[in-house]
């Protein structure tokens, strides 16, 4: 009876732990936005396979992608290593907070020096 309980506990707690971590990975998955002179100007978008996260920067819509790299997520915090497509000489480490739909980025230079900071808003093409 009593392994009978404990089994039953143990199983909820796994269905709770196996709902939860997609959850917490499609809140951050998607495109997210900041505007320049009253458009869309610079475009994060996240999407993710496992615990892997992929990161690809745009300047537009209809922009390549400038920059790409992957990342992994804890908890509402994303922290990615990114490549200039332009210039792969060009890395860069960005953590990245998101709640609901505001997403504040962070940028560095790999010797740990200030690279730029924003803050976006999810948003579809």
């Amino acid at each position: 009876m009593k392994r009978n309980i404990v089994m039953t506990v143990a199983m909820a707690i796994i269905f709770i732990i196996v709902s939860v971590l997609p959850a917490a990975a499609d809140g951050i998955e998607g495109n997210w936005c900041r505007d320049v002179n009253n458009t869309v100007g610079d475009i994060i978008n996240i999407t993710h396979s496992g615990d892997i996260f992929k990161v690809n920067l745009r300047e537009g819509w209809n922009l390549p992608i400038y920059s790409e790299g992957v990342g992994s997520l804890q908890g509402n915090h994303l922290t990615a290593t990114l490549r200039s497509k332009a210039n792969p000489n060009t890395i860069i480490h960005a953590p990245m907070t998101y709640s609901g739909n505001s997403l504040s980025y962070t940028s560095y230079n790999m010797d740990s020096s200030f690279r730029w900071k924003g803050d976006y808003y999810r948003c579809k093409k």
